[in-house]
């Protein structure tokens, strides 16, 4: 009877054993699928800066391509160091970053970019005396357009080899205003050394961005911390309205994303795609008078459920280009 405890004993220690060391091997797997950055906040002088609130944007993709978002996947506040710590998972495609932005009452804003797929990663995030950047929104006539929407679209940091860029969803989160009764913006928080674009929009008019792709590496960018004359002018919106059809048979077809570009955008600015109406029909506002080419999505992966020809569409300010037709 004896040698049976002691049998149901050693048995029992064993499988204790086992789980213990299963789930410690389970700890360890986890870690080693995990990618860790770590850093400190520091100001101008480097010295450490204690509350500091520091977040963790990661960019987000879709099924087709030019759909993401960002996602706030963590934040902290930075200890008497100034230091802060952020782990996420190693399984992702080869587009996978994020954004660290910190951020200080009184101080401008930081930020580093994080491509988790490099792995783990140890950084730095000055924070400096903070500028403004200053303006008014007016419409084609030169009046102050009160309520109008306007962001940071881009925000970049730095030259050369150094230069970093705060990408637009990241931007807009963290600078995106209202104009006042007069038109006015005032951003404040800007670091100094920064430059800028700006995206504004208002229902009824056309939703406009200041950044002019040039094709030239090293793009600078036209406004700079400090300016209080900026004038954005916002006019009244063009408008694209047509029907997707099947070429064969000219049957309408309902749940087709179409989507429209030019050649100074970017996918960022672009409006954002639309799906086709049950009959069919669809309509595209908020854009400016240029040349566009109204296309389908195309998928991020595999074969496109239809194709068609690209349609070039010549837009005018106040204007609804109609009678537009996407023949798959």
């Amino acid at each position: 009877m004896r040698r049976n405890w002691i049998a149901v004993l050693c048995l029992g220690l064993a499988i204790i054993f086992l789980v213990g060391l299963a789930q410690a091997q389970s700890i360890e797997s986890k870690r080693a699928r995990e990618v860790t950055c770590t850093g400190k906040v520091v100001d101008d002088q480097g010295w450490p800066l204690a509350g500091a609130k520091v977040a963790l944007h990661e960019m987000v993709y879709g099924q087709t391509a030019y759909s993401y978002d960002t996602k706030l996947t963590g934040e902290v506040t930075t200890r008497a160091d100034g230091a802060f710590s952020f782990s996420t998972s190693a399984e992702s495609d080869v587009y996978r970053y994020g954004y660290i932005v910190a951020e200080k009452e009184g101080l401008a804003l930081g930020f580093a970019i994080w491509r988790m797929r490099n792995g783990d990663k140890e950084l730095q995030i000055k924070l400096g005396r903070p500028k403004e950047l200053v303006g008014v929104v007016v419409d084609e006539n030169d009046k102050p357009v009160s309520d109008a929407l306007v962001s940071v679209s881009i925000l970049k940091i730095g030259e050369g080899e150094e230069q970093r860029s705060l990408g637009r969803l990241v931007a807009a989160k963290l600078f995106t205003l209202t104009t006042d009764a007069a038109g006015k913006f005032a951003f404040t928080g800007i670091p100094a050394k920064a430059t800028a674009e700006f995206l504004v929009k208002k229902t009824g008019r056309a939703t406009v961005s200041t950044y002019q792709r040039t094709g030239f590496a090293g793009q600078k960018l036209k406004f700079v911390p400090g300016q209080t004359d900026i004038k954005l002018v916002l006019p009244v919106e063009a408008k694209i309205e047509g029907i997707v059809v099947e070429k064969s048979t000219g049957k309408s077809i309902s749940g087709v994303q179409v989507m429209v570009t030019s050649e100074q955008d970017l996918p960022l600015f672009r409006p954002k795609p639309l799906i086709s109406n049950e009959d069919g029909t669809f309509s595209i506002g908020a854009l400016v008078s240029d040349r566009y080419i109204l296309q389908l999505v195309p998928r991020r992966e595999g074969l496109a459920d239809w194709v068609a020809e690209p349609v070039e569409v010549i837009t005018e300010a106040g204007k609804t280009k109609s009678g537009i037709k996407v023949e798959l």
